[in-house]
């Protein structure tokens, strides 16, 4: 069951983790835009970041708009994904549910060690990535059983690849 499960959960991770690169090139225009007025999207204060750092979260908050307009969907059985969150830190967030999943049937190290080399080598080798490579942004999958706490996290870092 356990091994079913991440063969579910690492398909679903792979081809959703690359749902941000199918934004269409409008959203980079209209998130170089607000950039410019150099804002904190969240307070509407003056952002505290070097104007790159805020262009290029400002792209990965536009994306991950995009993105969540089509969340929550289910990739399987037992995967639902649920949003994309930018981080200002040059990273992204992809949040999933493990829909039907026990607690007590989950090994959450023995599942971070079954996807995590699927994870950095989907993210080394996929032509669509090397942007998000070149640009230093580390992706967290985040798993969240149903009542919200989480069953794993895995990060996978640029220089992991």
């Amino acid at each position: 069951m356990k091994s079913r499960i991440a063969g579910l959960i690492i398909c679903g991770a792979v081809i959703v983790g690359f749902a941000l690169l199918r934004a269409n090139s409008t959203n980079e225009k209209h998130a170089s835009l607000m950039s410019s007025t150099n804002v904190n999207p969240r307070s509407n204060q003056p952002a505290k970041l070097p104007d790159d750092e805020q262009m290029l979260f400002m792209q990965l908050l536009v994306k991950a708009q995009e993105t969540n307009k089509s969340l929550p969907k289910m990739l399987d059985e037992v995967v639902r994904f649920d949003s994309v969150v930018p981080r200002r830190e040059r990273g992204i967030t992809y949040m999933y549910t493990l829909v039907g999943i026990d607690s007590a049937d989950f090994d959450g190290a023995e599942f971070k060690g079954l996807i995590r080399g699927e994870l950095v080598n989907a993210y080394a080798t996929n032509p669509e990535m090397r942007p998000y490579r070149d640009a230093g942004i580390t992706l967290t999958y985040t798993y969240r059983f149903e009542d919200g706490t989480t069953a794993a996290s895995v990060d996978i870092l640029p220089t992991d690849t």
